[in-house]
């Protein structure tokens, strides 16, 4: 007993340390196996990261070229894209696996007569598919006699024919643009020759923006911005808006004041009136301009002399989710090259502009590829080659707030016949679902033909810049001509 008293008291003198000691050997262990473990987890993730092939998108006409802003696990710009992202951009094929080669081939079957489909305004009649432009035909003098795209018409036949103050199209319009299914994966490849050739054409069937579309319904769009005052509604007295910005009068001389450079005066230097009104922050929410917009299309007034409001709200260059825009429209927002952004570093980000029935964009150019995507209603565009623009009058000043649009009323019949003797011009309507494609430095002029939802994001110019040359004999502005940018790693070139 004694005995063990005494290994009980020993026992309770010594179990403190070696507790203790116990503890500290099994937290090295515990530390241990975590280095371990994370050393070898570590060691998984690189050599996946080596082995795993690029997951950015394939270019339609050069095949799975890499973009230089995703990494292997698709990220891009620092954030996570979803597989449903990743899953969206992929489907965009190259060209060359859907039997489609620039230039070579049948141009188009001799069975193809085109097609008819009619919408709530009658019929509309589209060409016979072109599998690839003939400008860039192998053999040129084996294509079909009187084949030619695009199918110009006279400027003023286009206006004449339908004034562009008239909102309700004819019972009969006629379509010369091509007209591709996007989900048709040959025909999304036909469509990128035309892309690669920079011409104009439209898609339609693409799955993303048949999302968007659906998503899009009054009561969604009134809880993403039905609170936000930081949006943009310009306001007309007539039907006409031409775009100006406040950010070229600040370059102008001191002497301008304060008061000239708020919408609606003067300019006392060079006598310039602004062509709208900006609303102020929360002066006009969306549901209030949404139901303004519902009634003129109800009522029809006359677009003439009638007070017009131009709802606008972006998604900025690198924005990949913060907007409502840029979460809907991830195949603009994304960052990754695909069929639409070609190149992602020269993304624009994402403009989207609410019409009202009657209102007109007077015409300009943009100097990056346009894709311009319909998400409600209809627009009509007329749109201009490039070497079109010496009848059009464009402002070539850089400093002037309508740099780049013209100064023509092309509704007035008068200024139509003095300015576009020789012009041409090509005409089409882009309905609810179609996407239209305006290569860089086309000019064109859009009227809402009703309630509608247009969004469009640009990238950049292509690598030849093609229409720069024919622009640059319009634009005389030796200021901005000398102003040079590096485009392609290649020299420096001129830009407008």
């Amino acid at each position: 007993m004694q005995g063990m008293h005494i290994s009980g008291s020993e026992s309770a003198s010594v179990s403190p340390s070696k507790s203790r000691a116990q503890k500290k050997s099994w937290y090295a262990d515990v530390l241990v196996w975590l280095g371990g473990f994370l050393l070898l987890t570590l060691s998984v993730i690189c050599i996946t990261f080596l082995l795993t092939p690029d997951r950015s998108i394939g270019d339609l006409s050069q095949g799975a070229a890499a973009s230089r802003h995703t990494s292997a696990s698709g990220v891009s710009g620092g954030k996570s894209l979803g597989t449903d992202v990743i899953e969206v951009v992929e489907m965009h094929q190259d060209t060359i696996k859907e039997g489609i080669s620039d230039g070579s081939g049948i141009i188009t079957h001799s069975s193809d007569k085109g097609s008819r489909e009619k919408w709530e305004h009658g019929t509309i009649e589209y060409p016979p598919t072109l599998h690839f432009p003939p400008s860039v035909a192998d053999v040129p003098e084996e294509l079909p006699e009187g084949i030619a795209y695009p199918q110009y018409r006279p400027l003023l036949d286009i206006l004449a024919d339908w004034n562009p103050d008239i909102a309700d199209p004819p019972s009969h319009f006629t379509e010369t643009i091509q007209h591709f299914d996007f989900s048709n994966a040959t025909e999304r490849a036909m469509a990128a020759t035309f892309r690669n050739a920079e011409l104009p054409f439209k898609v339609y069937n693409v799955p993303e923006f048949e999302e968007v579309r659906q998503k899009w319904t009054d009561g969604y769009l009134i809880r993403q911005m039905g609170t936000n005052s930081k949006v943009h509604v310009e306001k007309s007295d007539t039907n006409h808006f031409m775009y100006w910005t406040g950010r070229n009068l600040r370059t102008r001389t001191k002497k301008t004041s304060r008061d000239t450079r708020q919408p609606g005066t003067s300019n006392s230097v060079e006598s310039w009136e602004a062509p709208t009104d900006i609303l102020r922050d929360g002066e006009m929410m969306f549901p209030e301009w949404l139901k303004i917009a519902k009634n003129a299309d109800k009522l029809k007034p006359p677009s003439v002399n009638s007070t017009h409001f131009y709802f606008m709200h972006s998604s900025l260059k690198g924005d990949q989710g913060d907007t409502f825009i840029a979460r809907d429209l991830r195949v603009f927002s994304s960052g990754l090259k695909n069929f639409f952004i070609v190149r992602p570093d020269l993304n624009k980000g994402i403009q989207c502009r609410f019409g009202m029935r009657g209102i007109i964009a007077e015409a300009h150019y943009d100097g990056g590829r346009n894709n311009v995507v319909m998400i409600k209603g209809a627009k009509r565009y007329i749109l201009t080659a490039p070497d079109q623009c010496k009848y059009l009058n464009l402002i070539a000043d850089r400093d002037h707030p309508s740099y780049r649009h013209s100064t023509i009323d092309w509704s007035d019949p008068v200024a139509a016949k003095k300015n576009f003797q020789g012009a041409t011009g090509i005409d089409t309507i882009v309905r609810t679902g179609e996407m239209l494609y305006i290569p860089s430095y086309w000019i064109h002029y859009i009227i809402s033909l009703n309630y509608s939802i247009q969004c469009n994001s640009r990238s950049g110019p292509p690598p030849e810049e093609e229409g720069l040359e024919d622009i640059d004999k319009c634009m005389h502005d030796d200021k901005f001509k000398n102003k040079m940018r590096k485009a392609h790693g290649r020299r420096k070139r001129k830009v407008y």
